[in-house]
């Protein structure tokens, strides 16, 4: 979804509820680490303007699954996250010069023009709440490394195992 700026109402909140679609989710997330989309992306937003921008609470949940990284199962998984994000117009952003990073930049997301790219806000806001390493269960045996067999269903009788 795309949001022109004009209409986020100058005096009061502006509610979106919406999705993204599986297509645009299963496209993004497959390129990190085989993170499988399996329904829309849902998300609440709360926009009010403010003096340096426009304050967006944003909730988010998400039905994914990616292969354990022991076995090789899929494990399906839901991510439910909120996140708060100032949206500052490109044109405000500091100069290279005069930048140094603080707290509060890291909650800061810069737009150009004026239209916001919610879409692409929500898809990384579930991102960031990703585990880098996926595991079924954390008493996972992973594969046998000689036959390949799945040791959480028995042992395979290679040696050693």
């Amino acid at each position: 979804m795309k949001l022109q700026i004009a209409q986020i109402n100058d005096r009061k909140t502006t509610y979106i509820n919406g999705e993204v679609s599986v297509d645009d989710a299963v496209a993004y997330f497959e390129s990190y680490a085989g993170y499988i989309c399996e329904s829309p992306l849902s998300y609440k937003l709360e926009l009010r303007r403010k003096a340096k921008g426009i304050a967006l609470e944003a909730s988010v949940c998400a039905h994914l699954s990616a292969n354990c990284q022991r076995c090789l199962t899929l494990k399906s998984f839901e991510v439910n996250t909120q996140c708060s994000l100032l949206l500052v117009s490109q044109d405000l952003a500091p100069k290279s010069e005069e930048y140094g990073l603080s707290a509060d930049d890291l909650d800061t997301v810069y737009y150009e023009g004026d239209v916001i790219d919610i879409d692409a806000l929500v898809l990384e806001t579930v991102l960031l709440e990703l585990d880098s390493r996926v595991v079924c269960d954390e008493e996972c045996r992973g594969l046998c490394s000689q036959c390949g067999h799945n040791l959480n269903l028995g042992t395979c009788g290679c040696k050693g195992f």
